[in-house]
């Protein structure tokens, strides 16, 4: 895990993603034998998690590029964020039952929950699906409360300080993405009715 942690720092995705997989069949077998031990579960939703952030950069260098080679890499970008953001979620939150004192498991869910959102609020941008812009929305809102109520029992915790200041922004950012993808929605059919008008 940490090689792959220094590789993709060294911007060395390929290699990075083979060292993360790696880990992650040792950290599989080690949480199939121990289910109840929450930090085996964090540690693996760790490593999910940051196969996603790979896949996260993936999409952005080639989802502006036209070439068929550069579409192809960023839908498998897109596919490892979204797919990696989903099980390390799933991971974080059985590991907060087993262990629903533990702060950092708690700050950790509602950053999967931001990964996730911001996944389908790219995708729902790129596509122009309002829908799965407004599904990230929600669930940027619902990572924002889960903050909020996390801060009132743990008042001396900077970093959750921080999450909760990026998550704002990041919702700003989504609601203007909605809201530019409903306008041209909008543009859109006032000029197809034009065009069917003039006909």
């Amino acid at each position: 895990f940490k090689l792959g942690k220094v590789q993709s720092a060294l911007s060395q995705d390929a290699d990075a993603r083979q060292a993360y997989e790696a880990a992650l069949t040792v950290q599989k077998e080690f949480v199939t034998k121990n289910r109840s031990d929450a930090s085996l579960l964090a540690s693996l939703a760790k490593t999910h998690h940051e196969l996603g952030k790979l896949g996260k950069k993936l999409w952005e260098r080639n989802r502006s590029q036209s070439t068929p080679e550069n579409t192809r890499a960023a839908q498998r970008g897109m596919k490892q964020w979204t797919k990696h953001s989903q099980v390390a979620l799933d991971l974080r939150t059985q590991a907060v039952k087993l262990a629903p004192k533990d702060a950092e498991s708690h700050r950790l869910v509602a950053s999967s929950q931001e990964s996730c959102a911001l996944a389908q609020v790219e995708h729902g941008r790129a596509t122009g699906a309002v829908s799965e812009i407004e599904m990230g929305l929600k669930l940027l809102r619902l990572a924002q409360k889960g903050r909020r109520k996390a801060l009132t029992r743990l008042d001396n915790m900077p970093r959750l300080r921080f999450d909760l200041a990026r998550g704002y922004g990041n919702v700003a950012l989504a609601e203007l993405d909605l809201a530019s993808v409903q306008n041209n929605k909008v543009a859109q059919e006032a000029s197809l009715k034009r065009t069917t008008e003039d006909r």
